[in-house]
């Protein structure tokens, strides 16, 4: 009786959901993601070009790393635009920054991913020691992690 009364429900019955979206592209959307709380992995393109201006993309890829630091959500400079572009399915597009907000089913590999990134960031830092003094006001570095004995 209540299929004939709601005959939504009859047709919906027996049919899988939608599969819910597992990550968005585009400088706009990541920053809702982060604001919501949405995102578990950010990839950004390592040519992404420089624009200073007020309002340019400088200021709102600082603001996606400094919110993603502060919810402890990876962040990776890793491939080109185009490349991002290609994963995302949006082949011959480019893109500068994807973010992931799921990652069930390949939850080993993005913990794989993840310790090769701190693996290579703990590198990064060990090898550049000598010049940390530099990088004081660069704000894609994790200030955290530099030392500053070797100052001249």
């Amino acid at each position: 009786m209540n299929r004939l009364k709601n005959p939504v429900k009859k047709s919906r019955a027996g049919r899988p959901k939608p599969a819910k979206k597992r990550y968005r592209f585009g400088l706009h959307e990541i920053l809702k993601m982060l604001e919501m709380n949405e995102a578990k992995l950010i990839i950004i393109a390592r040519n992404i070009m420089k624009v200073e201006d007020k309002g340019g993309f400088d200021e709102y890829v600082i603001k996606i790393v400094e919110l993603a630091r502060k919810e402890k959500i990876p962040v990776i400079f890793s491939m080109t635009k185009y490349q991002l572009g290609f994963i995302s399915l949006k082949s011959g597009f480019s893109t500068s920054i994807i973010g992931v907000m799921d990652i069930h089913g390949v939850i080993p590999e993005v913990k794989e991913l993840e310790d090769l990134v701190e693996e290579k960031r703990s590198e990064f830092y060990e090898s550049t020691k000598p010049l940390h003094y530099l990088l004081k006001e660069n704000p894609f570095i994790d200030q955290s992690r530099l030392t500053y004995d070797s100052e001249e």
